[in-house]
């Protein structure tokens, strides 16, 4: 088996004993400043904690003079990867599968649930609308009436109205009862078989003026509007994208089921989590973009 050793102090043993824990430390508090530092996203160390061990099975001065008080201290030995491991059965904490991990899935659900965070599928908090079957005939190429919004304006998770986009300049009763208004999501129901990129993308229409959702769009209406932003996160990651299109069967479907989505759970945080959640995760997106690139 392999070790990994840590050079530190008596007391910060007793804690370590005591609380169970190991300590990490944000790499803008570790003794080398430039730690923290990238050459194209500046201090993205603040987002990052690290514990300081070595491999190196043989005594170092070095790290007894850097790392305890006057070289008096402790030397830990703990296997490479020491952390317990955990199994869970299909059904508990509405696990879909079985389920081995070293995340402690029980303490995290009693946490939740004390915090007021609880699961519930999202068909609990929106309500939905299924697109209109338009012809040919209905449409106009003229940039008259209201925009009809297809599987192919949701490509950049954005609702993105262009030259290519149709519209109906008078609809009837039953073609407005698929209107669309700002802030509604929508959401691909179907993909082609060549080309199984649009399915499950949702994005929040930001339009001032209304439009009209067409066949296999789903329009979905969250029941409070300061729930849109973080549902819109949730719909679209992969989490949510893999299990949704992968329910009843193995591999994934060309088209997804609309009992699906509507049972698909998610964690809700009070409100003010929500924002909070949304704030961090639009700080972070764009590091996130940089590393893709």
């Amino acid at each position: 088996m392999d070790y990994l050793y840590h050079y530190t102090s008596i007391e910060t043993l007793a804690l370590i004993l005591s609380n169970k824990t190991l300590c990490f430390n944000n790499l803008l508090n570790v003794d080398d400043i430039e730690e923290a530092e990238t050459s194209d996203m500046g201090k993205f160390g603040r987002f990052v904690y690290a514990s300081c061990w070595t491999n190196d099975e043989r005594e170092s001065i070095p790290l007894w003079n850097l790392y305890t008080p006057d070289m008096h201290g402790v030397r830990i030995k703990l296997p490479v990867f020491p952390f317990k491991r955990y199994s869970y059965k299909k059904g508990e904490y509405f696990l879909e599968n079985d389920v081995e991990t070293y995340i402690n899935i029980e303490k995290l659900y009693k946490e939740n649930k004390v915090s007021s965070w609880k699961w519930v599928r999202i068909g609990e908090v929106i309500s939905y609308q299924n697109g209109y079957a338009y012809s040919s005939k209905d449409m106009s190429d003229l940039k008259i009436g209201y925009p009809v919004i297809k599987s192919g304006n949701l490509m950049t998770l954005q609702v993105v109205i262009n030259s290519k986009t149709s519209y109906i300049d008078k609809p009837n009763d039953k073609m407005l009862e698929s209107q669309i208004k700002k802030s509604d999501m929508l959401m691909c129901l179907s993909s082609q078989s060549d080309n199984p990129e649009p399915l499950g993308k949702t994005a929040v229409y930001r339009y001032d003026f209304p439009a009209l959702l067409n066949q296999r769009v789903l329009k979905i209406t969250a029941i409070k509007l300061e729930m849109v932003e973080l549902l819109y996160y949730f719909i679209n990651s992969h989490y949510f994208h893999y299990n949704v299109s992968h329910q009843g069967g193995g591999s994934a479907q060309a088209n997804l089921k609309l009992e699906h989505v509507l049972n698909m759970l998610i964690p809700l945080p009070p409100l003010k989590e929500q924002k909070r959640i949304v704030a961090k995760i639009v700080e972070l997106l764009p590091y996130c973009d940089r590393l893709i690139k």
